[in-house]
Parts: structure tokens; C-alpha cells; sequence
């Protein structure tokens, strides 16, 4: 048995982490678990008791780095791929994996290590352009997540979602104050958990050596009253 474990920075939001329900209220009007805005300073971090319980369960890594280079279409991050539900199947096609309910789903594109290997003038100019791969504003995505019935969505890229936002989000008429981002409608409205900046390089690592994609995971965010994000604290044992 091999066990696999990453440790965090101290800063809550912008480090290996899970996403609040706090940043993430629908309209903020409401949070996660259907609170008002005004309780939203009294809530613990991860919302809906994720902050007492640890997240655990069947994590089942997807590794769309891979699966995008073997149909001849790898990954480009320096312009910021435009990710689509449709990469999601073609790589569970390939690694001949099925998801079951309640599985975490990790998705790995080589983003994050990428990221950490540029000089830090580009990681600057990068952040300062907001400009990372990610997942198109679609409705496809949600209801994805929905019918697969994932009970969390964590992906080594910044946000989860691309950024800048694509020009046609789905979400530019329901999260106008978040310029059509879709956080509010995956953590807030559909009650997945988004983990963000996840460095899953060496997970993917050892499932490509076995080609086994599953682990147990375990996860334990910080408690922290009115936080926005915690690093992740996660182990994958496989």
C-alpha cells in the first residue's frame, strides 16, 4: 500500500484548498444549506458540516493531461484550454474506469505543475491576466456532476473553471457580481465542494505506472468560522 500526501500553504486562498460555501452564495442572497446572507460571517468554513466530518470516499482520478495527448490534442496552458464536459467522458472511456455514486472526482491537467515550474516573472504575469485552463461556464458541467452523482469536484487548475470566463457563460444573467463564473451554481445551488490548485502530479504518476485510477481519500478542511478556503489537508491511499 502506497500512501500519497500533499501539505498545503497557510494561505487560505490561494494555495492547494477547498472552496467556502462563504465566497460562493447564489446572488448573495443564499449560502450552502439555504442560510441568508446575514448568517454568512457566523458559518463554519466548508459549510453543510464539511468543516467537523472530513471529506472521505472513493476518489477516482481522471487524467485528461493523458487521455488530450494520446487523441493528439495536448493540453496547452499557456493559453488557457477551454475544458469541456466532453473530456470528462472521452477520459473515462479511455482509462475504461466507471463512476460510482458518491465518488470524488480529481481531475488532473497537468495545470498546477506546469504553473510551478515557470520562472516567477510569468507566474506573476499569469495571475495578473487571469488567464488558466479550466472548464467552460456551460450548463453541461452541473449537470454532469448531477447525474453522475459526484459528491466532490476537486482539479489541479486555478479555479476549476477557465479563466477569464468564456464570452458565452451560461452564467452571465445568474452570477452577474461574479462575472458569469459558475461557483455559485456548483457550491451554492448543486452543494459540491470545489477543491482548486490540487498538485495531483505525482497521483497521476503512480495511476499511469498501474494504470489503477482510484484511491481513498480523506480530506480535512480547517474549522474556521466566516473562512473562504482552507487548504485541503487531503491523503490518497492506494
Amino acid at each position: 500500500m502506497r500512501v500519497t500526501r500533499w501539505i498545503s500553504s497557510a494561505l487560505l486562498a490561494s494555495a492547494f484548498l477547498w472552496v467556502a460555501a462563504a465566497p460562493a452564495g447564489a446572488a448573495d442572497q443564499l449560502y450552502w444549506g439555504n442560510e441568508g446572507a446575514e448568517s454568512i460571517s457566523h458559518a463554519s468554513l466548508a459549510g453543510g458540516g464539511g468543516a467537523e466530518i472530513p471529506i472521505t470516499g472513493r476518489a477516482v482520478l481522471l487524467d485528461i493531461e493523458e487521455s488530450r495527448a494520446d487523441t493528439g490534442r495536448p493540453l496547452d496552458h499557456g493559453r488557457g484550454e477551454v475544458l469541456e464536459v466532453s473530456d470528462l467522458d472521452a477520459c473515462l472511456h479511455s482509462q475504461g474506469v466507471t463512476l460510482r455514486r458518491g465518488d470524488i472526482a480529481l481531475v488532473h491537467t497537468g495545470w498546477a505543475h506546469w504553473y510551478l515550474q515557470l520562472p516567477d516573472e510569468e507566474r506573476i504575469a499569469l495571475r495578473d491576466r487571469r488567464l488558466a485552463t479550466g472548464f467552460a461556464q456551460r450548463l453541461d458541467l452541473p449537470r454532469w456532476l448531477w447525474e453522475h452523482r459526484i459528491a466532490a469536484f476537486a482539479t489541479d487548475t486555478f479555479a476549476v473553471e477557465r479563466l477569464p470566463v468564456i464570452p458565452d457563460s451560461a452564467f452571465a444573467d445568474t452570477a452577474v457580481d461574479d462575472a458569469g463564473m459558475m461557483h455559485q451554481e456548483l457550491i451554492a445551488k448543486l452543494g459540491i465542494p470545489l477543491g482548486e490548485l490540487w498538485n495531483l502530479h505525482e497521483l497521476a504518476i503512480a495511476a499511469r505506472a498501474d494504470r489503477r485510477w482510484d484511491s481513498f481519500l480523506v480530506a480535512k478542511p480547517l474549522h474556521l468560522t466566516g473562512g473562504v478556503g482552507s487548504p485541503a489537508n487531503a491523503t490518497a491511499v492506494r
